[in-house]
């Protein structure tokens, strides 16, 4: 039996829309950014703290509403996995509070920090205690979450 991992399970998933996902139109080559439309854009990084940007968002909120295939539909295209919202929550810390456990089993595959916290300096781990997601709380303790 082939072990099929949390990640590629949500890329074979099906959009919130109930169609099967579809495809960002986007491809990124040597930094750069090529759209759909023809346009292309510079991708530039930062070093410093940053603005989620319009990916980042979706990956925050289909997060926090448990919609797996969004959030790997939104991985994909490049959202960053630990990005933040206003209150320093990370989507692993949104998934983990829900009890959301196969989203926060891809987001920790995808390398999300098991330990970054809110800006009150609560991690994912506390946040699934203090909600009684206690399956979570294990898989992020196993995953080293403290």
């Amino acid at each position: 039996m082939s072990r099929v991992s949390p990640l590629s399970r949500l890329r074979r998933g099906r959009s919130h829309h109930g169609r099967p996902a579809a495809g960002t139109g986007r491809i990124r080559c040597e930094g750069l950014l090529v759209s759909g439309f023809g346009l292309l854009l510079a991708v530039c990084g930062s070093t410093g703290p940053r603005e989620p940007g319009r990916l980042d968002e979706r990956l925050l909120n289909a997060a926090a509403r448990g919609e797996a295939a969004e959030v790997g539909e939104a991985l994909e295209a490049g959202a960053a996995v630990d990005a933040r919202d206003a209150r320093d929550r990370t989507a692993l810390l949104l998934a983990a509070e829900a009890g959301h456990i196969e989203i926060v089993e891809a987001l920790i595959a995808a390398g999300a920090d098991v330990d970054l916290p809110d800006r009150d300096g609560l991690t994912p781990l506390k946040h699934a205690v203090g909600a009684d997601r206690f399956e979570v709380a294990d898989l992020l303790w196993a995953a080293g979450g403290r």
